[in-house]
């Protein structure tokens, strides 16, 4: 072995007694600093070879971020030191790590797989929460938009009937001036609220998120209890649903509304079969009447002798 090599593994902390069989593979420093787990395993003991690659590949702290997203990838800390033996610089790296990499680093490749389909169901959530969130966004935008345009409507219904109005109004002055009979100036109808505004139905809205709920089931249970919503200041909806006769107003979102809904009609999924099964029961006959016991006649009296 020569000098460099030496000075290279007595560097790492790599013991003495392992230069000989170090030597005898023929490696040398620059194809140690290269070299990986698997690699080693296939040429030496796994257990040396384990110390050898742990030795000159000592771990570098992850940064915070990359903690954080290997948490929320629930990977237990004992694998976050094959991470550290990567040296991944952000967040963006570990969404490209593979499974063979871990396996250089010495994970075992049944783990190595297993971690790698952690990180793949974390970043599949991530890209279904923004999606999500983008629909939200447009379904708002939409609605806004709708607003907008429901409002334009009404002011000019408004402008006309108040033009309509001043038209009557000049018309029946000279229609008075021109008569004789004293003239009584009617009272001005009362202009209708621009601001007034009903609860909708929403069955047929685009960009609803209904959850795990078919769209078949959201339109059985808008229909069965007679959904409908109102806005509610300017990105928020009141919503009003109808069971047992009765009313109700709640200020929430649709996921919230739905499982309230959901849970109203299981309830009375449930009761109608405790209902159907109690009429269908076979009725339990009476036991029968037990006759009773026939008298004993009296013994025979002996006559006296």
């Amino acid at each position: 072995m020569d000098q460099q090599t030496k000075e290279y593994l007595t560097n790492k902390g790599v013991d003495k007694r392992f230069f000989a069989p170090i030597n005898a593979l023929q490696l040398n420093d620059s194809i140690l600093k290269s070299v990986t787990y698997s690699e080693l395993a296939i040429i030496m003991p796994c257990g040396l070879a384990r110390y050898v690659y742990n030795k000159i590949n000592p771990p570098i702290a992850l940064s915070p971020e990359i903690k954080t997203f290997l948490t929320e990838c629930e990977i237990d800390k004992k694998y976050h030191v094959n991470f550290e033996r990567l040296r991944l610089k952000s967040v963006v790296m570990v969404h490209h790590v593979h499974s063979k990499h871990l396996i250089d680093t010495g994970t075992e490749t049944w783990e190595a797989e297993i971690i790698v389909q952690m990180i793949k169901s974390k970043l599949d959530r991530n890209s279904q929460d923004n999606n999500s969130s983008q629909e939200e966004s447009m379904e708002e935008e939409e609605d806004d938009s709708s607003q907008e345009e429901s409002m334009e409507e009404e002011e000019d219904d408004s402008s006309q009937e108040e033009s309509m109005e001043e038209e009557e109004e000049e018309a029946e002055e000279e229609d008075a001036q021109s008569s004789s009979c004293s003239y009584v100036r009617p009272k001005k109808r009362q202009k209708k609220s621009s601001d007034s505004r009903c609860f909708e139905g929403f069955e047929k809205s685009k960009g609803l998120r209904i959850g795990t709920i078919s769209q078949e089931k959201f339109t059985e249970l808008h229909q069965k209890y007679d959904l409908r919503r109102q806005r509610h200041g300017t990105d928020k909806w009141k919503y009003r649903y109808t069971a047992n006769n009765v009313v109700k107003d709640v200020q929430c979102g649709l996921k919230k509304l739905l499982e309230i809904i959901w849970e109203l009609d299981q309830a009375e999924v449930v009761a109608a079969m405790i209902i159907h099964e109690s009429a269908s029961a076979p009725e339990i006959p009476a036991a029968p009447e037990i006759p009773a016991a026939p008298e004993i006649p009296a013994a025979p009296e002996i006559p006296a002798s």
